[in-house]
């Protein structure tokens, strides 16, 4: 869920104006992509196709990715794509999950 003022922030506006979409869509996209982090508690999304599949984006193929870079709120990494400081930014259920998965995993 997004933060209250999100809708009004500059990376919000950024990723809208370059998406050409309406508010109502820009954010269910973002809302679909960040919900799949939020399950797994980690801010890894895989490559282009993973991030357009994630978000449910049906557009040109690459756009999204290439606008959520641009806009600030997706980065580029070795491995593929992540959510620019998810940790930062999640609801605490999020990062509880997080550490509760790392603890289990060692």
């Amino acid at each position: 869920m997004a933060r209250p003022g999100f809708l009004h922030h500059r990376k919000f506006k950024k990723l809208q104006s370059l998406l050409g979409q309406p508010r109502p869509a820009v954010l269910g996209l973002i809302e679909m992509l960040w919900s799949s982090c939020y399950e797994t508690g980690e801010a890894y999304l895989g490559d282009s196709d993973d991030v357009e599949r994630l978000a449910e984006w049906f557009g040109e193929r690459g756009k999204f990715t290439e606008a959520v870079v641009e806009a600030g709120l997706v980065d580029k990494t070795e491995d593929g794509f992540e959510v620019h400081d998810l940790h930062d930014h999640a609801p605490a259920y999020v990062r509880d999950r997080a550490i509760r998965e790392a603890e289990r995993r060692q």
